[in-house]
């Protein structure tokens, strides 16, 4: 985790924000650390938290006025710059937009590519497939997302009463959406409990759906693929090396805080 999966996302969404490389170190640490405040729902207020958050914004507002000043070939210098109809984003609106980003594009991506290559090596058939067949490994990520996703849950407000399976929410109502419960849906998916890289009509809701489809998806299927393809690729054969995986204590995201592995070059 520390070494593969914390790393590669970061980099990618430090690359494409244009963060100087220098800053990534804390850029792997300040997602972490307010990611665990937020998603354990903590009831006090944690200084950890309080202080990565305050150290992220003023990292961000600095670098923020250095790309007004020196515009670069980056999605902060274009988000800088960005107008229309004569409406610019505040200060405020773009530190806020920079913070999800970065913790957005660093922590589910790390968690997929981390459940990933746990489901993989405990599903040693199917990832031999894999390594005959790379062509697959689109459909597997897929299937990881379903499977074993990052994403477990996430909060919506209704905005009108409905009535959904003869249970009454009232506008207004918050609600808790679990779709790795919706993911395992027998009605949906048959044999859900499976590990299948084939399954077809894989409609999962790890990337959520119309105004609330993640910004980010095709980016992280992406660098899954190329993190799955290079490591088969590299490495003839990877180890599992976890009895007992240790587990994030967080409620709506699901990821490894470490996972052991052994690889062999030949």
């Amino acid at each position: 985790m520390s070494e593969v999966a914390h790393r590669f996302p970061a980099l990618v969404i430090g690359e494409i924000l244009g963060v100087p490389r220098e800053n990534w170190n804390h850029l792997m640490e300040w997602p972490d650390i307010f990611i665990e405040f937020l998603t354990t729902f903590q009831g006090s207020i944690d200084l950890r938290a309080d202080r990565a958050t305050i150290e992220m914004l003023d990292n961000l507002r600095e670098l923020t006025e250095q790309k007004r000043s020196h515009p670069a070939n980056d999605m902060l210098s274009m988000m800088v710059a960005s107008e229309e109809n004569g409406d610019k984003l505040t200060n405020d609106e773009l530190l806020a937009q920079c913070m999800q980003l970065l913790i957005a594009g660093h922590e589910t991506t790390r968690n997929l590519i981390g459940n990933g290559l746990l489901t993989l090596l405990r599903h040693p058939a199917e990832t031999e497939r894999l390594r005959r067949e790379p062509a697959l490994i689109r459909g597997a990520i897929e299937e990881i997302l379903r499977y074993e996703g990052p994403i477990q849950g996430t909060s919506r407000v209704a905005v009108e009463d409905v009535e959904l399976h003869g249970e009454k929410i009232g506008a207004g109502q918050s609600l808790l959406t679990l779709m790795g419960c919706a993911n395992r849906d027998a009605q949906q998916f048959p044999d859900p409990d499976r590990f299948d890289p084939t399954r077809k009509h894989n409609a999962h809701l790890d990337f959520g759906s119309g105004a609330h489809t993640c910004l980010g998806l095709h980016l992280a299927r992406i660098e899954a693929q190329i993190a799955f393809a290079a490591l088969f690729d590299r490495f003839p054969r990877v180890e599992l090396r976890e009895v007992d995986p240790q587990w994030s204590h967080t409620l709506t995201l699901r990821g490894l805080r470490r996972l052991n592995v052994v690889v062999h070059e030949n």
